[in-house]
């Protein structure tokens, strides 16, 4: 569709394009939608489709003129953005609309429009490969935690000691931030394995009695998943209600098979190593992705659409007032915007960013691959247990495969240094 175009740039990547359609192309749609009407119209005292065009004109005026505009619109605006080589990013606000007969056909459009970055600086990063080595020692450490699960609980009457399970009440006595609305935890179960409880606990409970009391102050960790906890301190009167020994079930071929199809001990240790291995694999991965992603946005600044952080911002906004907040306090819609809004800019900059290097270097998702993939996902989805997992969505599988492959080319490109490291450094104790 012929058009002409006048486009006026504003701030954060909104342009302004001001559309015009020759009334020829107008006056030829309003007689090929007027021609439409005429063979389907029934008018009394004429045979369908023999109707003067007049009488057509006059019964069906406002509709042929509705769908005449409906038709030239989308056209026009795909012709106007695909001539001027435009990426849309959202919806057009469409303005200043004029439509008449015998006179060409103009209207505004307002877009958000995909950033032009010319990206520098993704070759040659300077990375930290974290490589872990598993030892006998790791192995040992993960089948103690089978052992634990496995463990029998006898009740005892001796004073407490490490690695016991010791039932408590605790009475708040004060709360430094003061958000805890509870005042008395009852029959409060506490692990006293040194990763498994508050330290305070696993220093101040050993040799007490059951029935005995004291007051231990616990300081909470700033990732502790109950907000009220999160970086707290609580002073509290704990008493001591019941003591459990744990009696660990010994490490043999037994005990290997009650945990599995384990030929043996042997399987068991060498399974367990593997497993490890893949998963500090993925750990030292997922930390290469971060350094890479973190560094090129780092080395390539450019605004993100302004439009695009609104949204994204007002999406989570909107969640929050559907599903309510995490820490059950009422939502702070500024709050939550100021605190998530660098993460949002961060991820679209990734984005662009992506997209662009995979457009430098050619790199892409072919047909095959995408089949192969929706092969594996068909057959997966027939073996579910249901049968109702979705169908496979082939443009967010085509995005994440995308991403996949440019990480991969970067830290290929990358000049990175390993960095030994040890499984006990990425334990995290509460």
């Amino acid at each position: 569709m012929e058009t002409q175009v006048k486009i006026t740039e504003k701030e954060g990547w909104v342009r302004v394009l001001e559309v015009e359609v020759p009334s020829t192309v107008v006056d030829e749609t309003f007689a090929t939608v007027t021609q439409g009407y005429k063979k389907q119209a029934e008018i009394p005292g004429f045979r369908q489709g023999k109707a003067p065009i007049e009488m057509v004109r006059a019964r069906y005026g406002s509709q042929i003129r509705q769908e005449t505009l409906e038709q030239l619109l989308p056209g026009a605006y795909e012709h106007a953005v695909k001539e001027n080589k435009l990426t849309p990013l959202g919806d057009p606000a469409i303005s200043d609309v004029v439509f008449e007969k015998n006179q060409p056909f103009t209207f505004k459009v307002e877009i958000t429009v995909r950033p032009e970055v010319e990206i520098t600086d993704y070759k040659g990063l300077n990375l930290k490969r974290q490589v872990y080595e598993v030892t006998d020692e790791d192995v040992d450490r993960t089948i103690d935690q089978f052992r634990e699960v496995k463990a029998e609980q006898i009740d005892v009457t001796r004073p407490v000691q490490t690695g016991d399970v010791v039932v408590c009440d605790l009475q708040k006595i004060s709360d430094k931030f003061n958000r805890l609305k509870t005042e008395k935890f009852t029959d409060q179960v506490i692990d006293l394995a040194e990763d498994r409880c508050a330290p305070e606990f696993f220093k101040d409970l050993p040799q007490m009695k059951i029935g005995e009391g004291k007051e231990i102050e616990v300081t909470y960790p700033p990732n502790h998943p109950q907000p009220d906890f999160a970086g707290n301190t609580v002073r509290y009167r704990a008493w001591v209600k019941s003591i459990r020994e744990k009696k660990l079930p010994a490490v043999d071929d037994e005990f290997a098979k009650s945990l599995g199809p384990f030929e043996g001990l042997d399987d068991l240790r060498g399974k367990v190593r593997l497993d490890l291995e893949r998963k500090v694999q993925q750990d030292s991965r997922k930390d290469l992705t971060e350094q890479v992603r973190k560094a090129v946005v780092e080395n390539n600044k450019f605004e993100v659409p302004p439009a695009l952080i609104d949204e994204y911002l007002q999406s989570v906004v909107d969640r929050l007032k559907t599903f309510g907040s995490p820490d059950g306090q009422p939502l702070d819609e500024e709050k939550v915007r100021a605190e998530f809004q660098p993460m949002a800019e961060e991820q679209f900059r990734w984005d662009f960013i992506m997209h662009e290097v995979a457009k430098a270097e050619n790199i892409s998702v072919s047909s095959d691959e995408l089949a192969a993939i929706r092969k594996v996902f068909e057959e997966s989805r027939r073996q579910s247990d249901t049968g109702k997992q979705e169908p496979m969505d082939d443009e967010k599988v085509r995005a994440e495969l995308l991403e996949q492959k440019v990480l991969d080319f970067l830290i290929d490109n990358a000049e990175t240094e390993d960095e030994q490291r040890t499984l006990t450094s990425r334990i995290v104790k509460p």
